[in-house]
């Protein structure tokens, strides 16, 4: 008896409710929702390719390659250049900045003399204290603006560590050094990137 009560309960439940929903129905219809137009749909983003920055003054375009060193910051002593009518003396100076290579901060006194440009031919130019130099060539760019390919000297001296794991590298700004002057970098990030394939030529973006 027990069991039927609960059954007959239930089926006066179901109804009750199957009632009701006909009832809400008539007073609420249901209606087909609009879909959205084609001109108000989101879509979809396009992968945007962030190795081309700029084209050379030929037109063409400038693939970055491989970032391998960050300068957040350039300090006036490594864009200063050399001063109208004397020879350019300036010089990049390339320091840890805190960049990280495969998963750990370089080691500035071994990192770009040895993995960087480590495969240019590097010449002794003085026994004591040693000082070794090599030339690398780069194209810059400066605020969006393609300046030129440009062989530059780079300068490695080891006692410059000097037991307080200073930098030991250096880039010769050279016969660019007057434009890096009269661009007033200080402050600018510096971007250095190894091309890709077998060029040999490197690239460096200051904005």
């Amino acid at each position: 008896m027990e069991a039927e009560r609960e059954l007959n309960q239930d089926r006066s439940e179901n109804f009750d409710k199957t009632e009701t929903n006909k009832i809400l129905y008539k007073i609420f219809p249901k209606r087909e929702i609009p879909k959205i137009p084609s001109e108000f749909r989101a879509k979809k983003l396009k992968r945007i390719k962030t190795d081309i920055i700029t084209k050379d003054s030929f037109g063409k375009s400038i693939e970055l390659g491989k970032l391998v060193w960050i300068r957040k910051r350039l300090p006036s002593s490594s864009v200063q250049g050399g001063s109208a009518g004397t020879n350019p003396t300036g010089g990049l100076r390339l320091v840890q900045d805190d960049f990280i290579d495969e998963n750990k901060t370089i080691d500035q006194t071994k990192y770009f003399r040895y993995k960087i440009f480590g495969k240019f031919n590097w010449s002794e130019i003085k026994k004591t204290p040693l000082v070794e130099v090599a030339i690398v060539p780069f194209k810059i760019n400066i605020f969006g603006k393609y300046i030129g390919e440009f062989n530059l000297q780079i300068r490695h001296k080891p006692s410059g560590e000097a037991g307080q794991h200073n930098y030991t590298t250096s880039i010769s700004w050279g016969e660019v050094s007057e434009i890096i002057r009269k661009a007033n970098l200080t402050g600018r990030k510096l971007e250095l990137y190894k091309s890709k394939g077998l060029s040999k030529v490197f690239q460096i973006i200051i904005e």
